[in-house]
């Protein structure tokens, strides 16, 4: 069974207790292989994305978050995980069709890690990121970070400052997931202080853009990294409840 890969990781006074964390291991799949069943809840839609990836491991990572998040939205909804028609909305933002009620959810994955965020009460969004030697963050920064960004990294000591530019990545695309906006044009929307630690982390330094998302909307989310998964950074937001 696909959800033996899976675990809940508890929220422990750092989200809402409505928001569950999967953390699937796809350690055990990348090295054995997955069997074919493991296919067998995709919809054909799933089925050839996962035929399109070049690289085997790729393939196997794809097929199995797509799988766990399938029988966990199957478990909540007591609907067959096969049943489940996934539609996108105008950004390309994946939604359940025809099933009222059902959990917001997202999903991310990098090297043998992938986790599933699911809530009834709240939008959410949730990146994994693998932390690569030799990271070209400065590269990077001038596309993803902002000028009060940049300046925060530089002020950083030289050996942390990979996972620092890696903890404002990954803040961002949970929090424009949760928003479901697209995420390359609204990187520099808004500013992340990767030194902040402990409870739920606010956004600063917002700023409007034309068709971006909405300042009052970016600013009632919160966050929180995961530091925990080896040899990766992970951030999970939310939204306040009511969605």
């Amino acid at each position: 069974m696909i959800l033996t890969y899976a675990k809940r990781i508890e929220a422990a006074g750092r989200w809402p207790d409505d928001v569950e964390l999967w953390r699937v291991d796809c350690a055990p799949a990348l090295a054995q292989g997955l069997d074919r069943d493991a296919l067998r809840d995709l919809d054909e839609t799933e089925r050839e994305r996962a035929q399109r990836f070049l690289r085997e491991e790729d393939r196997v990572r794809f097929v199995l978050a797509r799988a766990t998040l399938r029988q966990l939205l199957a478990e909540r909804l007591g609907t067959p995980a096969h049943a489940l028609r996934f539609g996108a909305s105008g950004h390309g933002r994946p939604e359940l069709q025809g099933q009222a009620g059902a959990p917001a959810f997202n999903v991310s994955h990098s090297g043998p890690h992938a986790l599933v965020a699911l809530s009834c009460e709240r939008e959410v969004g949730v990146d994994v990121e693998l932390l690569t030697q030799g990271l070209e963050w400065r590269a990077l920064g001038r596309v993803a970070c902002t000028a009060a960004e940049r300046d925060t990294l530089e002020c950083v000591l030289p050996a942390q400052r990979a996972r620092a530019f890696m903890r404002i990545w990954t803040a961002k695309e949970a929090l424009l997931k949760a928003v479901g906006v697209g995420i390359a044009e609204h990187l520099q929307a808004f500013s992340i202080d990767p030194r902040e630690e402990g409870g739920a982390a606010s956004v600063s330094g917002l700023h409007a853009q034309p068709h971006g998302p909405s300042v009052a909307c970016i600013e009632t989310l919160r966050f929180h990294w995961l530091d925990e998964l080896p040899g990766a950074q992970a951030c999970l937001a939310w939204s306040p409840a009511g969605r």
